[in-house]
């Protein structure tokens, strides 16, 4: 094994203590560190999506049973996110309360008063929370399917 194949082991084995160097749960938050938390969740889906792509699949996804844990990992990290969508929610009401509340007047939205638009973000964030709500059940089900998968000879002993 190389050393990052060691690396890359050691990180699959404990991602929350990863997640903790990059944002505790207990916190303190930053606006920094809430920006560097969903920018590598960005980072990472790009790379997943590289990872999977068909070219790479015979070494990175060998068995469904790889197939299973991707889809399961997913449909974990889809199932959290309307909970975040409603929490900034909450924090657009509170900031559509305040008189210092003011928009740039730029685009569409800037022809709404800044608490109307604060308001309008909320619904929309709202509707994608349904969606991933949708998603969740959607990706619960094909999680049913896949984990019940596998190869008759298994990868390496063909």
């Amino acid at each position: 094994m190389t050393d990052d194949q060691a690396r890359i082991t050691v990180v699959l084995r404990d991602p929350e203590t990863h997640a903790a160097q990059i944002l505790p749960l207990d916190g303190p938050y930053t606006p920094a560190m809430l920006a560097t938390a969903v920018g590598v969740m960005e980072e990472l889906a790009r790379r997943l999506n590289h990872a999977t792509q068909w070219f790479n699949t015979s070494a990175s996804l060998p068995e469904p049973a790889n197939v299973d844990q991707l889809v399961a990992g997913v449909e974990t990290l889809v199932s959290r996110l309307p909970q975040l969508l409603a929490q900034l929610t909450r924090r657009l009401d509170d900031f559509a309360g305040d008189e210092e509340l003011r928009s740039d007047g730029m685009g569409a939205p800037g022809k709404l008063a800044p608490p109307v638009a604060a308001a309008t973000a909320g619904r929309f964030l709202g509707q994608a929370g349904q969606h991933l709500d949708a998603a969740t059940a959607a990706l619960g089900s094909a999680h049913n399917c896949t984990a019940r998968l596998y190869l008759r000879t298994p990868v390496g002993n063909q």
